[in-house]
């Protein structure tokens, strides 16, 4: 993880943007803004298609929170923004707050319930050995949302 600050700030600010950057370690210059897009996580998600990434979020609660992102390093967290009535995203490591693309460094609102979770993964991954002693080899992407576009 290499911490890169946003440079857009407000409702279509870049700290997602900058987020991405920073788990993937590239120039912020060469993410795009994705909260210019209604349907970011898809735009995200094109983005990724040749990196072979995907992301995912989600709200985890409690004990599945607890239980999950134990096993994930650097991944990313949103919720409420400190600054006004807009989402904000930051790094966070193995479910709490890590790293704050905003110069404030203010995090979140609210409590970790109240966040999403969003992780980059493998859009295809390998599960050895099998029964048959083949390679399971299973597409992310298609088995949740079918075959993308390219």
């Amino acid at each position: 993880m290499q911490p890169t600050q946003q440079t857009i700030y407000g409702q279509t600010g870049n700290c997602f943007s900058a987020v991405i950057a920073s788990l993937l370690e590239e120039n912020l210059n060469d993410v795009p803004n994705f909260c210019l897009y209604q349907n970011w996580r898809e735009e995200t998600n094109e983005w990724l298609v040749d990196k072979n990434l995907f992301y995912i979020d989600m709200l985890l609660r409690g004990d599945l929170r607890d239980e999950l992102v134990r096993f994930f390093g650097y991944h990313e967290i949103s919720g409420r923004s400190p600054r006004g009535s807009c989402d904000h995203s930051i790094v966070g490591y193995k479910g709490e707050p890590r790293f704050d693309p905003h110069p404030s460094g203010d995090m979140l609102l609210g409590k970790p319930d109240d966040w999403r979770y969003g992780f980059i993964i493998p859009r295809e991954f390998h599960i050895f050995p099998n029964p048959t002693g083949q390679r399971y080899s299973h597409n992310v992407i298609e088995a949740s949302h079918g075959p993308t576009k390219r």
